[in-house]
């Protein structure tokens, strides 16, 4: 990646939050105008976009606009709505983001995760999808797959028996879901333990 990317745009939008929601929206226009282009989002762009005051974040979510399969895009929603609420609610409203809904909740859950995850489900999402939404769009890890998913059943555990219905319903979709994706990966593994990889 470009120097100018790397260092000298992060400086400088760093301490120009407009121009970061500027920039960010200029290059989602140049996808969208463009549907045979992927220009990649720099990497230095994504923690300049969390750390925006929460109205920009939300000015960010009101006026980007879908093009198609792009992870980038993905990680920029990901991103401007964080772990706010509020946020999380202006993204819903979106129904041509409805395939990136899901980006809002990757990664593993924790309290705030169930705050979002108790809003998407308000809004009608069952928990079956909620909990799905857990695997980023990209999905990569080290170590036995067994171990990776694992993650997920230790991480929804303790919600299972919480006050709120509704977060208790989503803990037992996830526990149920990744716990087949568990066994399954510990199938594989136990079968390239005694025959050797496939």
């Amino acid at each position: 990646c470009s120097p100018i990317y790397d260092t000298w745009y992060p400086a400088i939008l760093k301490v120009r939050p407009n121009l970061l929601v500027r920039w960010l929206l200029a290059w989602n226009e140049r996808l969208a105008n463009d549907r045979s282009s992927f220009e990649r989002l720099p990497d230095a762009m994504l923690p300049l976009i969390g750390s925006l005051e929460i109205d920009a974040r939300i000015d960010v979510l009101e006026r980007i606009v879908p093009h198609g399969f792009n992870p980038d895009l993905d990680q920029v929603v990901a991103a401007a709505v964080g772990g706010d609420d509020r946020a999380m609610r202006e993204l819903l409203s979106r129904q041509d983001l409805t395939n990136h809904h899901r980006a809002a909740l990757a990664g593993l859950p924790d309290e705030r995760w169930f705050e979002r995850a108790v809003i998407m489900l308000d809004a009608g999402s069952p928990p079956a999808e909620i909990v799905a939404s857990c695997i980023p769009t990209m999905s990569v890890w080290s170590g036995d797959e067994s171990d990776h998913w694992n993650q997920y059943v230790e991480a929804f555990t303790p919600f299972v028996e919480d006050r709120d219905p509704r977060r208790a319903a989503i803990a037992r979709a996830g526990i149920a879901c990744y716990r087949g994706l568990v066994e399954r990966a510990a199938e594989e593994e136990r079968r390239e333990a005694v025959y050797g990889l496939r």
